[in-house]
């Protein structure tokens, strides 16, 4: 969906989306060994050059797409240097891509080891929302975040000095009994309190309402189009090595 916004060549789609996910790979920490981290940083490169030149392209052959409207705004080379705007495109485009995967197969896997919260979404599709929501808070792609505290501060009687590392582990917060009544319990009928799945504030991810509707498009369907998808071994699903991002190495499923 992204490489459609963007404008991205259908014959380009493998090549970027091989990028995008070795991208992820170095910035989500799950790059373990170093030929997985060379291939990532080669990746890396290469996606902001690709996207480089796409930005080229369509400042002299404009489309209609995400690219071609910021161009045409006239805010490239104002506000922001094309250098910029590219590097801005490439973050954009790894991180949600992977996010946005990782979400649907964590809904997918919550949905196929709770039978009555499968059932439910098959009896009422609009549930497919509840579900993809209930995941963010319980299960999401994101885990926490990390900051440098940039002067002394006091949080919640701890004293925090400039440019300690603050881990803010959302999926905790997720999972507050104070906040969420039965925090443990997928309920695809959950309702009242928000959760922080896509942050807060000035840091609220950007691309959320778009992750939104793609996951709940892509979860209604696979639920209710395909009755017969099943989990091929719904007993040991493989995360990947990371800290930060909540994702799995496969979700293997047959229907």
């Amino acid at each position: 969906m992204f490489a459609r916004w963007l404008g991205i060549p259908p014959t380009d789609g493998p090549s970027f989306w091989y990028w995008n996910t070795r991208v992820a790979d170095l910035v989500l920490g799950t790059a373990q060994e170093e030929s997985e981290y060379r291939a990532s940083l080669q990746a890396l490169v290469s996606l902001d050059d690709y996207l480089g030149a796409l930005v080229a392209r369509r400042r002299a052959e404009p489309g209609d797409d995400l690219i071609s409207q910021v161009l045409r705004e006239g805010r490239v080379g104002d506000s922001v240097t094309e250098e910029e705007f590219t590097g801005m495109l490439t973050q954009m485009a790894f991180a949600g891509g992977e996010t946005t995967s990782n979400l649907i197969a964590n809904t997918v896997l919550a949905l196929h080891t709770r039978p009555d919260q499968l059932a439910a979404v098959r009896a009422e599709p609009e549930l497919a929302q509840g579900a993809v929501e209930e995941t963010l808070r319980l299960d999401g792609p994101s885990k926490m975040s990390i900051r440098t505290a940039a002067r002394d501060l006091d949080l919640d009687g701890r004293t925090l000095r400039a440019g300690d590392r603050i881990f803010l582990v959302t999926a905790a917060a997720n999972r507050d009994p104070a906040r969420f009544p039965d925090p443990g319990r997928f309920d695809v009928r959950r309702s009242g309190a928000t959760h922080l799945g896509f942050g807060f504030g000035a840091h609220f991810c950007i691309g959320a309402a778009l992750a939104r509707l793609v996951a709940v498009a892509a979860v209604r369907t696979l639920v209710c189009d395909h009755p017969g998808l099943t989990l091929t071994d719904p007993g040991r699903p493989a995360w990947q090595p990371s800290l930060l991002n909540r994702g799995l190495t496969a979700l293997p499923v047959r229907y």
